[in-house]
């Protein structure tokens, strides 16, 4: 009997209260799995050469969970690693909210980082020793998304990508998100 109500307990405790906290801590914005469909909230993030939105994806590669590019009527994240374009249709979120005027792109530069200490930056990835943020800039006929590098100061800047090569760009908008 008593094995009965234990279980009971941690059913209860489990099940229930996770959706209580959760309810109380929801972000505004989410990373939800992508397989080449659009979801209706994701945020865009740029435009491509046509004038079509491009949408902010992560997709892991190796021990690196990068920024990606995400083009509609695509099922591929278009993402940069070691000064090459890469491609993957495996592993790849696309970031959603139900509230997209609580972003905003801030205009800055790969040195005045430190300076936006006082704003909640978008994470869009991790590599090994570093946090990396979402940054856009007009590149090659596109508002191209990339991440941001922050941590070797020989390695800040927006790095995005372009026909198979990986380009740093010293002046960007990064994403925050205004709560």
């Amino acid at each position: 009997m008593w094995q009965i109500k234990e279980f009971t307990l941690l059913v209860t405790v489990f099940l229930f209260y996770p959706n209580i906290e959760c309810c109380n801590n929801i972000e505004d914005y989410y990373w939800r799995d992508y397989s080449g469909i659009i979801p209706s909230d994701a945020l865009p993030g740029g435009l491509d050469r046509s004038g079509r939105p491009m949408y902010i994806g992560q997709i892991l590669h190796r021990n690196m969970l990068l920024t990606a590019k995400l083009y509609l009527n695509d099922n591929k994240g278009y993402y940069g690693a070691t000064q090459k374009e890469f491609t993957g249709a495996n592993n790849i979120k696309v970031l959603c909210t139900q509230h997209p005027d609580r972003f905003e792109w801030i205009e800055t530069t790969a040195d005045d980082i430190p300076k936006l200490a006082d704003r909640h930056l978008i994470i869009g990835g991790h590599e090994p020793g570093y946090t990396m943020y979402i940054g856009r800039a007009y590149y090659k006929l596109e508002t191209a998304v990339g991440k941001v590098s922050t941590g070797n100061p020989e390695n800040h800047g927006l790095y995005v990508t372009h026909e198979g090569t990986e380009s740093k760009l010293k002046s960007f908008e990064i994403l925050a998100y205004m709560k």
